[in-house]
């Protein structure tokens, strides 16, 4: 009888514990969109803290080892607004659903960051940027410079990424892959953060020295028109950009132009060259430029659609074209450091011409528990042509002529697919890539070959 009374006491014990470990649980969203990292306090009625923590990427948190008692949950995020939720007799373990948060206005003087800006993740880091970098930034690579990541150089004449490891610096909005003229067409309040991956693995290629991933807001309707152009006052030097989207509902258009070109005419080389030989002592030849032209042109146009509908499906289909043309004369006078009268009069003219339109296709699909299905495939064509007339001559008298002409044409296809699985402190990928291309090159001149 003794026995049994303990052994009955001890599971009311148990039974009064566990009816104090209580739960909250619940999922942030805006329209019908999760938000992600959004942070989730809960804390008593006179502010002192309880628990706390971010959202994930389908905007859920969960709060455990709870006790009875009255309580205020605040949720906040960056570009929303701060909502306040009382849990009066919370007594049970309680599902809250989905708790609607409002986009902020664009009054970002309004929102601060009083968190850490940068989550460090298992595979990459998350930076969110502070209302003063949205503000004074003019497009997505401003905003780069701005937020001054590690190993990331962000030249915004040249408006190049690069990075101090070996390889390329490569951009993705929302997962998908683009290029920099897409990078400058973002508009800064609608960049929610930036993933970083200063070790990218392999899925990314074997050539990417980091991956930097902009998350942008998605709009529901509307849609704007932007201007962007930085243009030489002495010189015919510029860099041209105009965009334009349209959002209806989980569609979204777009368009985007971009321009460069630049034009010298007073062009010109200084040189110095060492020949050496295995017969005879070596001797080096100075080269003194003559000012002549130059002339540099591309264009790259964009034009894309994307549908998303909530956690479940992003698809991405992207028309893209590349042109670009180069001409440059070259004249100098060549001479021997040693021996300045023996000269020859040297002139090296080259133009190339370059084009290649591409179809690019990115789709992802969101399943449970944390697991992700990605697909891309991309199509390309290039053709180009390379023409240069290289030519010596001493007294009038022609000692060197070479001529050559390549024209080329490739066609590729890259296809991946993809599968992730997401833990609590880490990611596992595992995929399968397969590229393909046909390369067709002609040589004529001087020497011809195929």
């Amino acid at each position: 009888m003794k026995r049994i009374t303990t052994t009955t006491a001890f599971l009311c014990l148990c039974m009064l514990l566990i009816a104090q470990d209580l739960q909250l649980r619940g999922r942030i969203v805006s329209g019908k969109e999760p938000v992600e990292f959004a942070n989730v306090i809960l804390q008593t009625k006179d502010s002192i803290f309880i628990s706390g923590g971010i959202t994930d990427q389908r905007g859920r948190f969960n709060m455990n080892n709870l006790q009875k008692g009255n309580y205020q949950l605040r949720i906040s995020g960056l570009g929303y607004q701060t909502q306040q939720i009382n849990l009066n007799d919370f007594t049970t373990t309680l599902d809250l659903g989905s708790i609607s948060i409002d986009s902020a206005a664009i009054a970002l003087e309004e929102v601060t960051i009083t968190a850490n800006p940068v989550i460090n993740q298992p595979d990459r880091k998350i930076i969110l940027p502070s209302a003063r970098q949205l503000k004074t930034s003019t497009n997505g690579l401003s905003l780069l410079q701005r937020l001054q990541l590690s190993r990331i150089q962000v030249d915004p004449i040249r408006q190049t990424i690069t990075s101090s490891n070996q390889g390329d610096v490569q951009l993705r909005i929302n997962g998908a892959k683009v290029e920099i003229q897409e990078i400058l067409a973002l508009q800064p309040e609608d960049v929610i953060r930036i993933e970083y991956h200063d070790e990218p693995g392999l899925r990314y290629g074997d050539n990417a020295a980091a991956v930097i991933d902009y998350i942008v807001r998605r709009h529901q309707t509307g849609g704007y028109v932007g201007f962007d152009t930085s243009t030489s006052v002495n010189t015919l030097l510029g860099n041209n950009n105009a965009t334009a989207k349209i959002n209806h509902k989980n569609s979204e258009w777009g368009i985007n132009y971009h321009e460069g070109y630049r034009s010298f005419k007073n062009y010109w080389r200084e040189n110095s060259e060492t020949f050496h030989f295995s017969d005879k002592p070596s001797f080096t030849r100075l080269e003194d430029g003559v000012p002549d032209k130059m002339k540099m042109r591309w264009d790259y146009l964009t034009m894309n659609y994307s549908y998303q509908e909530a956690e479940k499906w992003f698809v991405s289909v992207a028309l893209r074209g590349s042109f670009r043309y180069n001409k440059l004369n070259t004249q100098s006078t060549l001479y021997p450091i040693d021996n300045p009268d023996n000269s020859v009069a040297m002139k090296d003219h080259t133009a190339s011409d370059s084009k290649s339109p591409s179809i690019d296709i990115y789709l992802q699909r969101n399943l449970k528990n944390n697991q992700a299905i990605i697909l891309n495939t991309v199509g390309t064509y290039i053709h180009t042509y390379d023409d240069r007339t290289y030519e010596e001559k001493k007294h009038s008298i022609l000692a060197t002529d070479i001529y050559s002409a390549i024209r080329g044409k490739k066609y590729s296809f890259i296809g991946e697919g993809i599968y992730e699985k997401k833990f609590t402190n880490s990611k596992l990928s595992a995929g399968i890539r397969h590229q393909q291309s046909l390369t067709e090159n002609k040589y004529a001149g001087t020497s011809s070959a195929e």
